[in-house]
């Protein structure tokens, strides 16, 4: 197994997902590679946090493929396109707001 897609379903909170990130890297060991897939759903009146979440996401790197929705289309929706990006045998789905706090 080379590759492992890493779907992650986000509103509008940059602090939570910028944390996740560091958590999962520094947490999660596997020795092929990881593949982020992220979706953003707007959540009214939360714009600014949003645009905060894409620009970082953007500049980060970390992500293949980023989905923008506005006005949200919902997890399920947002999951539904994700997938259409996984090719690996395994996917792993996240949230933007877990955190990891041991070694797996």
């Amino acid at each position: 197994m080379k590759n492992v897609d890493i779907l992650i379903t986000s509103a509008s909170r940059p602090k939570s997902l910028k944390s996740e990130i560091i958590a999962f890297k520094e947490h999660i060991k596997f020795n092929g590679n990881f593949r982020f897939h992220l979706h953003e759903d707007v959540v009214p009146e939360m714009e600014e946090e949003s645009k905060e979440l894409v620009n970082w996401a953007k500049k980060s790197g970390y992500f293949e493929t980023i989905y923008v929705d506005n006005p949200r289309i919902g997890r399920g929706f947002a999951l539904n396109k994700l997938k259409k990006h996984a090719n690996s045998k395994y996917m792993f789905y996240l949230e933007e707001d877990w955190d990891f706090i041991k070694d797996v």
